[in-house]
């Protein structure tokens, strides 16, 4: 193991005339595969174990472009806020993200659960579009395009009690649905 994370820095550091080089690391419940191309990154492809759930996914990257895909087994909603991408500008990035992350269960709390949520968005010095939502249509948020200068946000629960519960705003609302605009 020593020896090739030794010969990636060479790698790294030494330009070679390389068009392709791959490079795994695996252990335990990780293992991560790198692929080069024309001296530079092309692709990432990593799998996991996190507290008994498997997370897996590829980052490819593009001339202009960085493209995230993860799968989760089931996450809870308050590891999944630690997680979630906060809004900013950031002059410094010069590549569009399109990142889309898919989860096969969401614990909300102990009686309410998501199932298949899906969180896509795409970031260009600020997002230009999320959208987040479940299979059986229980949640949604999204930010859309801006349309005369104005991002448009949409917001649907299907139990606002328990959408108000997680975000800890009260734990006093039972049932009821939820539109905002």
């Amino acid at each position: 193991m020593t020896n090739r994370i030794t010969y990636l820095i060479f790698l790294l550091i030494f330009s070679l005339n390389l068009k392709a080089y791959e490079f795994s690391y695996k252990k335990n419940d990780i293992s991560i595969d790198l692929s080069f191309k024309e001296k530079q990154i092309d692709e990432i492809k990593f799998n996991f174990n996190l507290n008994k759930s498997k997370n897996f996914g590829v980052i490819k990257y593009k001339k202009n472009e960085i493209i995230i895909h993860l799968t989760t087994d089931q996450i809870t909603y308050d590891e999944f806020k630690k997680l979630f991408p906060k809004p900013q500008n950031n002059n410094s990035l010069n590549k569009k993200i399109i990142f889309k992350w898919d989860i096969s269960k969401m614990k909300i709390s102990d009686e309410y659960f998501l199932y298949s949520p899906t969180l896509d968005y795409v970031y260009d010095q600020g997002f230009e579009s999320l959208t987040f939502y479940d299979s059986n249509k229980e949640f949604e948020f999204s930010i859309l395009p801006k349309v005369n200068s104005n991002k448009q946000i949409y917001l649907y629960s299907k139990n606002a009690g328990e959408f108000f519960k997680a975000q800890k705003i009260t734990k006093n609302m039972i049932g009821g649905a939820l539109f905002g605009k």
